[in-house]
C-alpha cells in the first residue's frame, strides 16, 4: 500500500526554497494584469515585495512601502481589453497599482 504523501505530487509546484517567498492565502491572486490573454500571479510576501509571475517566469517585482496584508484586482471600468488595477492592503492604506506603476493611494 503507498502512502498518502505519494500520490499529491502536484503540491511540490508550490514547494520551491529558492524563491524566497514567505506569504499567505490573502496575499496571492491571479488576473490577468496586462490584458494579453494570459493570467498572471500576484505574491506579495513578508519582504515587502508585490512579485508578479507568468507560469514559473517572474515578469515584474516592485517594492512596497509597508508590510502587505493582503492583494487583489480591481476593474475601474468596461473599456477593452479589460486591464485591473492591482489593490495592495498595507496597514490602513490602500495602494493601487495601474500597469504595475503606482497610480493611487488611498488612506
Amino acid at each position: 500500500m503507498t502512502s498518502p504523501k505519494s500520490n499529491i505530487s502536484w503540491l511540490d509546484a508550490w514547494n520551491d526554497p529558492v524563491a524566497g517567498i514567505r506569504s499567505r492565502s490573502n496575499c496571492l491572486c491571479t488576473a490577468d494584469i496586462t490584458g494579453d490573454g494570459e493570467v498572471e500571479l500576484l505574491v506579495t510576501d513578508s519582504a515587502n515585495r508585490l512579485r508578479v509571475y507568468r507560469n514559473t517566469s517572474l515578469l515584474s517585482e516592485v517594492t512596497l512601502l509597508n508590510k502587505p496584508s493582503a492583494v487583489t484586482t480591481v476593474y475601474p471600468d468596461d473599456r477593452t481589453p479589460r486591464i485591473p488595477l492591482v489593490a495592495v492592503s498595507c496597514g490602513p492604506v490602500i495602494y493601487l497599482y495601474k500597469k504595475l506603476r503606482p497610480y493611487l493611494k488611498v488612506e
